[in-house]
């Protein structure tokens, strides 16, 4: 193998870690605004159950499942988030791969 195309592969790796970079900060924003909604909508709900006189042992339960369709964004959108940073690591670990490869080639020449 040609150190220039470890050099190219290193190279390669870091435009996508790039990339993956900026949207994991989209992604986060994201998570951030649906985390926001659902925490707004469930205090809404739940002082609309209290004004309905639902019984408060059950309030919550029942605003999770007038909110079921806000949970399940904020769930995707957590998911999302977390599947991206993955993502970056397991690029991280194929730099640090080819990095190794490359000093093991550079101390065999």
């Amino acid at each position: 193998m040609e150190y220039q195309t470890i050099a190219k592969e290193i190279i390669e790796c870091l435009k996508r870690l790039k990339e993956q970079e900026q949207t994991l900060h989209a992604a986060a924003k994201e998570r951030a605004t649906t985390e926001a909604v659902y925490r707004r909508s469930l205090a809404v709900e739940i002082m609309k159950l209290k004004q309905m006189g639902i019984q408060t042992s059950i309030i919550r339960d029942v605003a999770h499942a007038n909110l079921n369709d806000i949970i399940m964004d904020r769930e995707l959108q957590d998911s999302l988030f977390t599947a991206k940073r993955e993502s970056i690591r397991a690029i991280e670990t194929e730099i640090s791969a080819w990095q190794t490869i490359a000093k093991f080639y550079e101390r065999d020449r």
